[in-house]
């Protein structure tokens, strides 16, 4: 949120320029809270309503009008109630002011309400229900749902994928790799290793955004990680437009035929990392797109060798111990988001294929990645960076938190997830080696990080976390 102040006015400083916080927040006090509160209550302050009498239509259409208010959309727009309001424009912000709307007419409405019903129709079957503010029910909803779209995503996969033939030549092939997620943090460090392979003939990168912006978006995410982007200026790397939901994946179909001849390596890096979205925004945003890049992947004989990343919260629910191997069918493995459920449908999916289809799939179960071991770049928008930043750097206070730390460092993620790649190339599909855990073997305590921090020359006291996450 950004306020534009008078030209006369001014932020009170320090002789060398630097504004001093406190007097501004005091003098400018008024002014944040009402950029808080009209942000809060959206574009049209709606008066309180009793909804105690309103019939079903009446909910959606005082439902329909919120989200167009919130949105700035016509009515009409949401004209289709089983469509999700995310994929009309609503983002986590806007989800904020489209909740408090709704908590204006309805009692007991959750934060995550709008993540846990993202339809009209959803919505008001929750808000006229006497069990819609159950948690433990809507888990539990969740959890069937994501059981049922792992079994729907087998039974399709039986008629779609015929049992594969491997007739590998004996002589090792060049390796032509197709990879998403190049621009994230982990993507780019895979990428990164892989034009540094020899055997490696070739790397397509699958990359979101304008075509005419792909290569500058991988080159941004070499400099921004300060890696060689020099490596980038090769003929062996090509960044093609991610398309995963369109036909032939976006490309015509003889060049769709000429990559799928190609390719004999996909790793799947990208993927939706937002734990408030449920298992059916995740099946269309990701899941489907992957069983789309599967079918690409997929050849009678000789089909290319599946990598995908999954991540350690698919099977938290195993307990501390958790084996490399691939997860029960049973999605209460998975913690209860829709991230997690997310990866358990495709390492179910991955698994059917491996075993039944003789489909070489792997999966990289990782763990908490961190920064580089040489510069230390994270994402500072991720929860720990924040956390360093607000609590050391700016309150000078850090919360007491009774938990190991095992993270593992981007760098060394990325190296073991392509020696995966290049050792498996020429391999058969094998249930009993295709999952990899990708976790730091040398677990810390949070006390030791901390002390780490003020061996840095960081200076804060631990305090309780009630008390650190209340300041």
């Amino acid at each position: 949120m950004v306020k534009i102040l008078p030209f006369s006015k001014s932020l009170p400083s320090t002789d060398k320029g630097t504004v001093m916080r406190k007097k501004a927040e005091a003098m400018y006090k008024d002014v944040v809270e009402k950029l808080y509160k009209d942000f809060l209550e959206g574009p049209n302050h709606t008066l309180e309503t009793d909804s105690s009498s309103w019939t079903p239509e009446q909910t959606e259409s005082f439902l329909v009008k919120s989200a167009a208010e919130v949105l700035r959309l016509s009515e009409s727009v949401f004209n289709d109630h089983s469509k999700s309001v995310f994929d009309l424009g609503l983002n986590s912000l806007t989800a904020i002011q489209l909740r408090n709307a709704i908590a204006k007419s309805f009692s007991n409405v959750p934060q995550n309400f709008l993540f846990q019903h993202p339809t009209i129709s959803s919505m008001r079957e929750a808000l006229l229900s006497e069990n819609h503010v159950d948690p433990a029910q809507v888990i539990e909803t969740r959890y069937q749902q994501t059981q049922e779209l792992a079994q729907a995503y087998v039974e399709r996969a039986k008629d779609d994928f015929p049992v594969a033939k491997n007739e590998y030549e004996i002589e090792k092939k060049e390796k032509v790799v197709m990879l998403s997620g190049a621009t994230g943090s982990l993507g780019a460090f895979i990428l990164r290793d892989l034009l540094k392979d020899a055997s490696v003939k070739k790397v397509y990168c699958l990359v979101r955004g304008k075509e005419s912006d792909l290569y500058s978006r991988l080159v941004k995410a070499f400099e921004s990680r300060h890696l060689d982007s020099s490596l980038l200026k090769s003929d062996r790397v090509e960044a093609l437009p991610m398309r995963l939901n369109e036909p032939y994946l976006g490309f015509t179909k003889e060049r769709y035929e000429q990559l799928k001849e190609e390719v004999t390596i996909v790793q799947h890096c990208a993927w939706l990392l937002d734990f408030n979205m449920t298992i059916d925004h995740y099946d269309k945003e990701c899941i489907a797109p992957f069983y789309n890049l599967l079918k690409f992947a997929y050849r009678q004989v000789n089909p290319m060798h599946v990598h995908f990343i999954s991540s350690v919260s698919a099977s938290a629910g195993l307990g501390s111990e958790i084996e490399e191997k691939p997860l029960p069918f049973n999605s209460r493995v998975a913690m209860p988001m829709g991230y997690a459920h997310s990866k358990f449908v495709c390492e179910i999916l991955l698994n059917y294929l491996t075993k039944e289809k003789n489909f070489p799939c792997y999966v990289e179960r990782v763990g908490q990645v961190c920064g580089d071991s040489e510069n230390g770049v994270w994402n500072t928008s991720e929860q720990f960076p924040l956390m360093f930043i607000a609590g050391g750097s700016l309150m000078h206070k850090m919360p007491k938190l009774d938990t190991d730390v095992d993270w593992v460092s981007v760098d060394y993620a990325a190296a073991t997830i392509v020696a995966i790649m290049i050792s498996s190339s020429q391999l058969s599909a094998d249930e009993d080696n295709s999952i990899y855990h990708i976790v730091n073997p040398h677990v810390i305590t949070w006390e030791d990080v901390l002390t780490a921090m003020r061996s840095n020359g960081m200076k804060f006291d631990t305090v309780d976390p009630a008390e650190w996450f209340q300041e």
